[in-house]
């Protein structure tokens, strides 16, 4: 008997799809093979959504999770309510304010969902907005992570620091044992002000004299990760699609309008936590 069931149906959902959280149910939504995305490969049972309940029912797991705002989202979650089951719901939140038939669904499940799994700060106040907060949780989007698990880069870090604040050993010999360890090279566009401190890991980085824009840009186009207290960096980086660690001080808002890259991360850990409690 698993204890998580998780109901998808459609092409995105099998990118969403987080395999590692229980068993998964394919509805058969999207029925062309062709349309099932051949680069997520997991076991998945295939039961036409007419007898989903007898399933849920049979099955008897603790959760049911679902994912977006289409009929198997729907389905998933009217067999698991029926059945007296609890329902997960990710991407939860997201509204248009419209007659939509999508909008419709994700209202319908976020109300009958015990967890709702919000990618976006706008989404986590409409389940606020709508009394859903106690059962609602800001996680990021899923779609961001698998952006971030797919996209090709050389590999490579940039690490900026040019403020004050940041201009002390310990700051940048922390970041440095850290983008080391995580990163094949990194590269250090260097400041004046704190260009002795990169001094002692020259022989384990590369250290760029300042560089014009165009080629900050042809450079970041192809990074892994920016590690940067620059708010224009920050801003490029975000418009090119290469993750960013703000060092001290705040991120721009715009940067994490899709999470940090750990959704799926913290919906595991949302979902043991619930686990452990039923």
């Amino acid at each position: 008997m698993s204890r998580v069931i998780q109901i998808i149906g459609t092409r995105p959902q099998f990118v969403k799809c987080i395999p590692e959280l229980g068993d998964v149910v394919n509805t058969g939504q999207h029925y062309d093979i062709d349309m099932v995305d051949v680069s997520r490969r997991f076991d998945y049972t295939t039961i036409k959504h007419q007898h989903l309940y007898d399933y849920v029912k049979d099955k008897k797991p603790k959760l049911v999770v679902v994912y977006g705002d289409t009929k198997s989202t729907l389905w998933g979650a009217e067999a698991a309510n029926k059945a007296g089951v609890a329902i997960a719901h990710i991407e939860a939140g997201v509204r248009d304010d419209s007659a939509k038939v999508e909008n419709k669904i994700r209202k319908r499940v976020d109300h009958l969902a015990t967890l709702n799994f919000a990618p976006t700060k706008s989404a986590i106040l409409n389940l606020h907005n709508e009394g859903l907060g106690p059962k609602s949780f800001l996680v990021g989007d899923i779609m961001y992570d698998h952006y971030l698990e797919t996209r090709t880069h050389a590999g490579y870090a940039i690490v900026t620091i040019h403020r004050a604040e940041n201009a002390k050993r310990d700051v940048i010999d922390g970041l440095m044992e850290k983008t080391i360890k995580n990163h094949k090279r990194v590269y250090v566009f260097l400041h004046h002000r704190t260009k002795k401190y990169f001094k002692k890991w020259k022989n384990k980085i590369h250290l760029l004299p300042p560089l014009d824009h165009a080629s900050v840009l042809f450079k970041l186009k192809e990074a892994e990760r920016v590690y940067t207290d620059s708010g224009g960096l920050q801003k490029e980086a975000y418009w090119s699609g290469v993750p960013v660690t703000t060092i001290g001080g705040n991120p721009w808002p715009e940067i994490y309008m899709f999470g940090y890259g750990n959704a799926k991360e913290l919906i595991v850990k949302y979902v043991k936590e619930f686990l452990t409690k039923t």
